[in-house]
């Protein structure tokens, strides 16, 4: 066998060898040997990246405040021949668990997976009064509702004012901006921290020139809702503490 070919044949076999008895150094070492250390480089960029990025989300989650939820579901009695948007009176209440301040959302509905969504529920409104067997929720569309809230990823802090139109006001000005389709999430202790609520739309400025405003944009028409879910679990831990 003539020299040229040896040295890489020895190369390839304790190539392999390597990979058989430690996969990592063995594909190093191949990558070497064919000249791939630039793929091999940035290959160990990545995932640092991944990493670093996964770190980040683990502590994200931990310094998150976080719940065992408990969703107690509702039918939604009609009131006709009004159409109340500011407030829904259930079909559930004390006997139920149901109490005053404690949370209502919905699930939507995904056309995609004909199936209700279950991991990402919205903030509708909060129980307000009660009875044995009924309650009534106060939405936000009602127009005393004040709560803060934080928009998109820069979590850009808002007042969200509640009313036939709720709107976002007193948002901060900066290069940066909010921008269409950002999602707007509860930042109010009285609910879960983070709780979606709906996303950015018709994004301006206010009539002083001093502020940005926006109107949201819900999943969910409130005049259509049938069933609502109430959360019975956030309202005992956060007066337990």
């Amino acid at each position: 066998m003539r020299r040229e070919f040896l040295v890489p044949l020895i190369l390839g076999i304790l190539a392999f060898g390597m990979i058989l008895w430690s996969p990592q150094t063995g594909w190093s070492l191949r990558g070497i040997i064919l000249g791939e250390t630039g793929s091999v480089n940035n290959l160990a960029l990545e995932n640092q990246s991944l990493r670093s990025e996964l770190e980040a989300l683990q502590y994200l989650k931990e310094t998150l405040y976080s719940v065992a939820h408990t969703y107690v579901p509702a039918m939604v009695y009609a009131r006709y021949p009004g159409n109340v948007k500011n407030e829904l009176l259930i079909a559930v209440g004390e006997l139920q668990g149901i109490h005053v301040g404690q949370s209502v959302v919905i699930f939507p509905f995904s056309a995609e997976t004909s199936s209700i969504a279950k991991i990402n529920p919205f903030l509708v409104g909060k129980i307000t009064r009660t009875s044995k067997e009924s309650a009534v929720a106060t939405t936000i569309f009602d127009i005393e509702w004040k709560s803060a809230v934080r928009i998109g990823k820069t979590n850009r802090e808002a007042l969200l004012l509640g009313g036939n139109n709720p709107r976002l006001t007193l948002i901060e000005k900066k290069t940066s901006g909010i921008q269409e389709n950002d999602m707007v999430r509860n930042a109010s202790r009285d609910f879960p921290y983070g709780l979606a609520i709906g996303e950015v739309t018709n994004v301006g400025l206010s009539a002083d020139r001093l502020y940005e405003e926006a109107s949201i944009r819900f999943p969910y028409a409130i005049g259509e809702l049938r069933m609502i879910y109430v959360d019975t679990a956030f309202e005992d831990i956060r007066e337990s503490q």
